[in-house]
């Protein structure tokens, strides 16, 4: 929505447009799609990937969507995986580096780690059936952890309109269809 209020994005833009190599299902799914969950994209197999590159690699492959764009609502990471391709491709540098930029600096959030390693101190750990920790691993870059205070600011941000307008934020949470 930020790339939106500054012209350079609109919500109906074509995946196609920002990402190539994809069949043609990628023409008929939108930048509000991919935000509202409404893409058909079917969901990868995430654990069977360690990457972003080999996650493309698979969405090359995927011969049609779920269903049609827009028509349904399926809450799934291959929108995220693909939101934040495109915000690369606009903003010329790695999601990574956006967020620290555009977002957790202008917050003043910096106790936020992108992507954190094994050893990070104070990390929340996941713990599988057996009671051993579950490796930390990402199949697709960008994931944030935050602190309580942190968290706090990224909530005062939104309420208090500092990332995107009242207008935007609107569109963003205004549901796709009644009662969906």
């Amino acid at each position: 929505m930020m790339l939106q209020e500054q012209g350079k994005l609109s919500l109906d833009d074509r995946l196609s447009a920002f990402v190539t190599g994809l069949l043609g299902w990628a023409d008929s799914v939108t930048v509000r799609n991919l935000l509202q969950y409404t893409s058909g994209i079917p969901d990868l197999k995430w654990n069977t990937v360690t990457n972003d590159e080999q996650s493309m690699e698979m969405f090359r492959k995927i011969p049609k969507l779920d269903f049609p764009s827009g028509s349904q609502y399926a809450y799934n990471n291959s929108n995220t995986y693909f939101q934040r391709r495109i915000v690369e491709k606009i903003a010329r540098t790695s999601f990574s580096n956006y967020v620290r930029n555009a977002l957790l600096k202008s917050t003043g959030m910096y106790s936020a780690v992108i992507d954190p390693l094994e050893n990070e101190p104070l990390m929340a750990r996941s713990f599988n059936s057996e009671g051993a920790q579950d490796p930390l691993t990402y199949p697709q870059s960008g994931w944030t952890a935050v602190t309580l205070a942190d968290f706090y600011k990224w909530s005062q941000a939104i309420n208090t309109f500092k990332l995107i307008t009242p207008t935007s934020t609107n569109a963003i949470i205004t549901p796709f269809a009644p009662n969906k």
